[in-house]
C-alpha cells in the first residue's frame, strides 16, 4: 500500500469593479494504491467498495472545509 496526502493553501486579494475581495484556497489530494491482487474480480470488488467509501469521505471533507471557511476571520467579516 502507498499513500501520499498533500494540502496546499493560498490567500490573496483582488479588485473587481472597485470592490476588494479576499480569496482563500485550500486544496487537498490523496493518492492511495492498494495491491497487488491475484485476480481481477477481487480488485473490482475492492474498487466498488472504495468508490462508495470515498464518496462519503469526500462529502464529510467538503462539510469540514465549508465550516472552516465560515469560521475564518474573513468568513465572519463578510457573513
Amino acid at each position: 500500500m502507498s499513500d501520499k496526502a498533500t494540502v496546499s493553501t493560498s490567500v490573496d486579494t483582488f479588485n473587481d469593479g472597485g470592490s476588494y475581495y479576499v480569496r482563500t484556497e485550500i486544496e487537498s489530494r490523496l493518492v492511495s494504491i492498494h495491491g497487488p491482487f491475484s485476480d481481477l474480480d477481487t480488485a473490482k470488488r475492492l474498487q466498488a467498495e472504495q468508490a462508495a467509501y470515498v464518496k462519503g469521505a469526500g462529502e464529510e471533507l467538503k462539510g469540514q472545509l465549508q465550516g472552516t471557511a465560515m469560521a475564518s476571520p474573513a468568513g465572519k467579516a463578510s457573513g
